[in-house]
């Protein structure tokens, strides 16, 4: 190979050497530019710092706000302290949930340890609380129950009792408990006996009150039965059960009637003073 090659040979080299260094560096070059730092972008959320039971007014106590990743925050998540503070709960919200807006309402009146939503149209009552399912403190606010009441009229005998289901699917607003009953609940809680939820206000003070939202003629109507010595009761229901069946009114009849019973009645007609119609013998 002739010197002249030789030379070609070489500066061919360099050149390739070159290219080749060229297209590595653009190669890195593209690459690191292509790599990029992912960010978590947070939004602010209210998030419970404790247990709050549906019926509870919240405060500042009850709850914080905490930066929580975007893509976890639900769609219509409270995001200042203004937002929830003096609302009530209409859930029962867990420890550590973020808390929706749509889960609160603005109490219409806070008194004591609860608050009160009252719906448009209709009324609060207050009604005894000294039959035996209260007594036990099995009744929370927000439960759905049934009214029932039993009655007495003419002579007043066995025959001029009636027991019938005054109003259905009626919600609990509220439950009244005596001061007594608040102030031994408070010291249960600071000795450290945890849930005070079953702490008997009976135990302590006069008979609760169950306060109820409906609208102003069945207010008239539990007012009458309150008023002329009615016995109330309250049977519960399940949460999602929203029936209304037509029920009979009890009387003695009804009893003679359904299980047989061999009972002589007055030969006079009893006539029924709510809804019902004539019995005879």
């Amino acid at each position: 190979m002739s010197r002249r090659q030789g030379w070609m040979w070489m500066v061919t080299g360099v050149a390739l050497a070159f290219l080749t260094a060229i297209l590595v560096y653009r190669m890195v070059a593209s690459s690191s530019g292509q790599v990029k730092v992912q960010v978590t972008q947070t939004k602010p959320a209210i998030v419970a710092t404790q247990d709050i039971r549906r019926g509870t007014v919240i405060d500042e106590s009850m709850v914080s706000v905490r930066d929580v990743p975007s893509d976890l925050v639900p769609q219509g998540a409270a995001s200042t302290l203004d937002d929830v503070i003096g609302k009530m709960v209409v859930v029962d919200i867990k420890a550590g949930e973020i808390i929706l807006r749509d889960r609160l309402e603005t109490p219409t009146n806070v008194t004591g340890n609860f608050g009160l939503v009252i719906p448009p149209g209709m009324v609060i009552i207050a009604l005894p609380a000294d039959d035996l399912i209260n007594q036990v403190g099995v009744l929370q606010p927000g439960d759905k129950v049934d009214i029932l009441f039993s009655l007495t009229y003419g002579q007043g005998g066995p025959t001029d009792l009636v027991s019938l289901d005054a109003l259905q699917n009626v919600a609990v607003q509220a439950i009244v408990v005596p001061p007594e009953a608040r102030v031994a609940k408070e010291v249960a809680s600071q000795v450290g006996l945890g849930d005070t939820q079953g702490v008997s206000p009976l135990s302590t003070g006069p008979s609760k009150a169950i306060l109820v939202a409906v609208n102003p003629q069945d207010a008239l109507l539990l007012k009458y039965l309150k008023d002329a010595g009615a016995i109330l009761d309250y049977a519960l229901r399940p949460p999602d059960d929203t029936s209304k069946p037509l029920l009979d009114p009890v009387t003695l009849q009804y009893l003679i009637d359904t299980y047989g019973l061999d009972i002589p009645l007055p030969t006079e007609a009893i006539t029924l003073p709510v809804g019902g119609g004539t019995a005879g013998p």
